[in-house]
């Protein structure tokens, strides 16, 4: 399997299946580790479960997609939701601000 291949396909389909306007629990499709290629095990489906992650777990999902690791918790974060395809329009103070069940 070609994960940067597989990766971009659902890059796309997660891009094309939503808009910022959905707002942050519209749901979205995992991407694949670069290491197992596999779906990566506890990957986030919401904007809202990323901005709920924990440091390590963000740490754990940017080293399986061959991410840099630099800068802020919410800038990582943001970089996550940029890999998947998905557009948040918020800032990254909003991106904080949003947690599971707000």
């Amino acid at each position: 399997m070609d994960v940067r291949k597989e990766n971009g396909q659902i890059r796309f389909r997660n891009a094309c299946g939503s808009t910022p306007a959905d707002g942050p629990d519209v749901m979205f499709e995992p991407l694949r580790s670069f290491a197992t290629g596999e779906v990566i095990e506890g990957f986030p489906r919401t904007v809202r479960e990323v901005a709920a992650l924990e440091e390590t777990v963000v740490r754990c999902i940017l080293e399986h997609l061959n991410l840099p690791n630099w800068g802020s918790v919410l800038a990582r974060k943001y970089r996550i939701l940029s890999s998947c395809g998905v557009m948040f329009e918020g800032t990254l103070e909003e991106l904080g601000q949003l947690r599971k069940g707000d």
